[in-house]
């Protein structure tokens, strides 16, 4: 782990730790008291290095990096090689050592110095260096939650024990004056040892892997064989709505086996991979739970488990909704169908209300309808449905007016005992109406509900539109353009839309203006034009309700009169010839006076309408050569 940061420091500690051992272990069995001084003046060069070392070991390994700082840190070597300097000239230069006495043990010479005043500058220093340190390592102890808090231990466990040896040796505190220090330093290098190597402290590979657990956005949970929970990272906390120790400690099944799941998952030896829903404080979360087994090695006994939760509430919401939303885009599909197909326009209003109703889910009582502005449809139309579901009316007059005042998609507008969601029948141009959805009091349609009626009512407007356009193109199709009468194609479609009973016994009267070339080459034809107008007014007037009028083609116009005898035909003939003769156009100073010719068939038992107006038409033709101005019976 060479290119692991902190690496060198750790082993030229482990080096001093060596060579102080080393030092002392011939100072002690150095045969002379001059040799004992000796290897007791080397000694202090490693008393000296060790303590700024070791702080720089444990500012590497437990700090960032800074490129500042790995410039600096070599001023820490200063005030050691003063001690070091001042040792080697000791006790000549009394400022580490005043005095040097020698005491003979059985097996060992020991050195008792009398300290100097530099000694205690040297103490305080080395000692603030050591407790620096080791504050560094106990941070990084309480800050590290999983296993390779253990690691840790060792090294600081490692450093007590200098701390304590070196104490015990400076203020006399063990009977057998003797320097502990390099003894507990051999044992505070082999828990280091322990620490770094056998541990892999500096290995990137379990750091790596609890940094990413750490950040995950998954809860985590680290439970023991008996399925007790003994680790877990941030995002459990999060997603439990709970601290650390609440969940520390805890039986696994307690929090992940509620609402009805079951813990099998949390005792095999296989991964397990499944959706539950849990209640965190009242609330139900719908959470993917993955458990996978630890091993000792594969195959091998279980010996806990790690368990996986990621909340999953949004996308199951968010599925829902995409389900809602395809049942509502289905539902204005088949609407629209329906409306689009539907093209007369009462029909249309009907299956309009019955759509919004079937599209409201029943959610409301009924749904009320107000039309208005459509061909047609003179005075504006409240409509209901169900038709007969009883409640009272909103859509009234005054309101009706208020609310086109004003510009929105749907609104829901509360009452006293009800709700009331309105949503306008407008398009950029064109209004039609309003439909108000009549709901329980305090409820309302939301969000995408509110959409789907403003589009059920886009969708409306447009179907609308397009029977409107419909009707004008039929109506325009089968009316004549100059006397807004119906041509012959319009005559034929009313005549096949006479009840059957009704056509038993008709009547068709063939029309023919008299002198329409000479008025047209007399006055021109925009006369002529206008004496056409006039005379299909007189017809009009003349004729009932259920009569069918048409312009046959030029100057020819045709009456069916359906459940006519031959004596009302006949008088009918007579009224209009004499309405027509006493009728004079004006134009201008110009009074140009009007007749016409006219052929009357009664039907026949099996003939159809086509035979019939033949007949009619031959009448007609000797009405004309009898003198005109006439009426001649088939």
């Amino acid at each position: 782990h060479r290119h692991i940061r902190g690496h060198m420091p750790l082993m030229a500690t482990s080096l001093l730790i060596i060579g102080w051992l080393q030092a002392n272990w011939f100072e002690v069995l150095s045969p002379t008291p001059e040799g004992t001084l000796l290897w007791a003046k080397i000694t202090y060069f490693f008393v000296a290095v060790f303590p700024p070392t070791l702080f720089i070991f444990a500012h590497s390994y437990t700090l960032e990096s800074n490129p500042r700082w790995e410039h600096l840190r070599w001023v820490l070597y200063v005030l050691p090689g003063v001690t070091i300097a001042l040792t080697a000239a000791a006790p000549q230069l009394p400022l580490v050592w005043k005095a040097v006495r020698f005491r003979q043990h059985a097996f060992f010479t020991s050195i008792h110095p009398v300290y100097g005043g530099w000694f205690y500058v040297h103490l305080v220093y080395s000692h603030l260096l050591d407790v620096s340190g080791f504050l560094l390592l106990l941070r990084a102890y309480i800050q590290e939650r999983h296993t390779p808090r253990r690691y840790s231990r060792l090294l600081i466990v490692g450093v007590i024990l200098a701390l304590l040896a070196n104490f015990s040796q400076v203020f006399h505190i063990l009977p057998i004056e003797k320097d502990y220090t390099p003894i507990s330093l051999a044992l505070a290098a082999i828990l280091i040892v322990l620490g770094t190597l056998r541990q892999r402290i500096f290995d990137m590979r379990p750091l790596a892997a609890l940094t990413v657990v750490d950040n995950l956005r998954d809860a985590i949970l680290l439970l023991d064989i008996s399925g007790k929970i003994v680790d877990t990272n941030p995002a459990a906390e999060v997603f439990l709505h709970k601290k650390r120790p609440e969940i520390i400690g805890k039986i696994a099944c307690q929090l992940l086996c509620s609402m009805g799941t079951h813990p099998e998952c949390l005792s095999s030896k296989t991964d397990s991979h499944t959706d539950i829903v849990l209640d965190i404080d009242g609330r139900s979360v719908h959470a993917e739970r993955q458990c996978l087994p630890l091993l000792r090695f594969p195959g091998g006994a279980l010996i806990g488990r790690v368990v996986s939760l990621r909340d999953i509430t949004q996308r199951k919401q968010n599925a829902a909704l995409l389900a809602r939303q395809a049942q509502h885009i289905q539902a204005l599909y088949a609407s629209a169908q329906i409306l689009f197909n539907t093209t007369g326009i009462s029909a249309l209003m009907q299956a309009i209300l019955h759509q919004g109703y079937k599209l409201a889910d029943e959610q409301c009582d009924f749904v009320e309808g107000y039309f208005s502005e459509i061909p047609d449809v003179s005075p504006p139309v409240l409509l209901r449905y169900p038709p007969q579901k009883p409640g009272p009316t909103f859509l009234t007059e005054k309101r009706v007016e208020a609310i086109r005042k004003e510009t929105f998609s749907s609104k829901t507008i509360p009452q006293n005992d009800y709700a009331v969601c309105v949503v306008p029948l407008c398009g950029e141009e064109q209004w039609f109406g309003i439909l108000a959805f009549h709901l329980e009091a305090g409820t309302s349609f939301q969000g995408d509900e509110r959409t789907v009626f403003e589009n059920f009512a886009l969708t409306a407007v447009s179907a609308l539109h397009n029977a409107v356009l419909l009707r004008l193109t039929n109506q325009h199709a089968i009316t004549d353009p100059l006397t807004r009468i119906y041509n012959r194609r319009g005559f034929f479609e009313k005549a096949a839309a006479v009840p059957s009973q009704e056509r038993q016994s008709y009547t068709i009267i063939m029309v023919d203006m008299d002198n329409l070339k000479e008025i047209n080459d007399t006055y021109g034809h925009q006369v002529g034009d206008l004496a056409l107008q006039k005379l299909s007014e007189v017809l009009r007037r003349q004729i009932r309700r259920q009569d069918v009028l048409s312009r046959y083609g030029g100057d020819e116009f045709v009456i069916l009169l359906p459940r006519t005898t031959i004596e009302d035909a006949r008088a009918l003939a007579q009224r209009l010839l004499a309405a027509i003769q006493s009728t004079r156009l004006l134009y201008q100073d110009i009074s140009v006076p009007l007749s016409a010719s006219m052929g009357v068939a009664i039907s026949a038992p099996g003939e159809d309408l086509e035979t019939c107006i033949q007949r009619a038409d031959s009448a007609l033709y000797q009405a004309k050569l009898g003198g005109k101005n006439r009426a001649v019976m088939a």
